[in-house]
């Protein structure tokens, strides 16, 4: 057989020559996130533990700054001393690195036969 780019098909080696592979046969059960609705109850339990940090934050900057129950931090810069200033700056990180990530695979990215020639 061959493929789009005139190449012939090469079938891969049998599950007895896959050395450190682990293949696992289909039995036909369903598994834990195979249901909907355990995707959602973990995608609900993410969303209250990250409210309820958040909330903490919140309180913990209310406890130093508002109460002084906690000895007043000393920030580099002012803005470090802002409700919810290091959650948000670890999610728009996040979100940078994905955006550069995909930037640079417009780069690196090569042919699939690009090792073949």
């Amino acid at each position: 057989m061959i493929d789009s780019h005139g190449h012939p098909i090469v079938p891969g080696p049998s599950p007895e020559e896959q050395e450190g592979f682990a293949v696992l046969e289909d039995d036909g059960r369903k598994r834990m996130f195979d249901y909907q609705e355990n995707v959602r109850l973990v995608i609900r339990w993410f969303t209250c533990a990250c409210v309820f940090l958040a909330l903490l934050d919140v309180a913990i900057y209310l406890l130093v700054s508002v109460f002084h129950v906690f000895p007043h931090a000393h920030h580099s810069f002012e803005i470090e001393g802002f409700p919810m200033f290091y959650p948000a700056y670890g999610f728009v990180a996040c979100v940078l690195l994905v955006l550069v990530a995909k930037q640079l695979r417009r780069i690196l990215m090569r042919n699939e036969d690009y090792y073949d020639s």
